[in-house]
């Protein structure tokens, strides 16, 4: 997860972020984000090191057998991705949303996830991802059915 045209992670916290820009590109942001109060801004930076830490709880969740955890670190992902401005990120989140259900059974959520992944990456994809991916999505979901 970088920002569009950077090897700037999306996930860095608001002074990572600002000393990357500040050396790589020479300017010092101004955006609403980076103006604003230092309680929102501690608040963001909290936000950004949970999605930065989110697949490596997850994994270790399910590692453990624990579906219920894995999954609610996926749900607190999507929601952090959009108080942060980042939905366009979220197709990646459903994606893996859609194979633990499809891998406990649900195939119904599953297919109604995979789907909803379709359509992050169908929407954002061309600008986040080099590929299009809208095919192999496809052949995900036809394989939950």
């Amino acid at each position: 997860m970088f920002l569009l045209g950077t090897d700037i992670a999306a996930t860095d916290t608001s002074q990572a972020r600002q000393q990357q820009l500040q050396s790589g590109w020479g300017f010092t942001c101004s955006c609403p984000l980076c103006r604003a109060s230092p309680e929102q801004i501690t608040a963001s930076d909290g936000r950004r090191e949970q999605l930065s830490n989110g697949v490596h709880r997850m994994v270790a969740a399910l590692q453990k057998g624990d579906v219920a955890e894995a999954v609610s670190i996926l749900r607190t992902a999507l929601q952090n991705l959009e108080e942060e401005g980042l939905e366009a990120l979220s197709g990646e989140v459903y994606e893996g949303l859609a194979r633990i259900h499809w891998a406990v059974g649900d195939k119904a959520t599953a297919r109604q996830l995979a789907r909803t992944s379709i359509e992050y990456r169908a929407s954002f994809g061309p600008v986040l991802e080099p590929t299009d991916r809208r095919a192999a999505l496809e052949g995900l979901i036809s394989g939950f059915e």
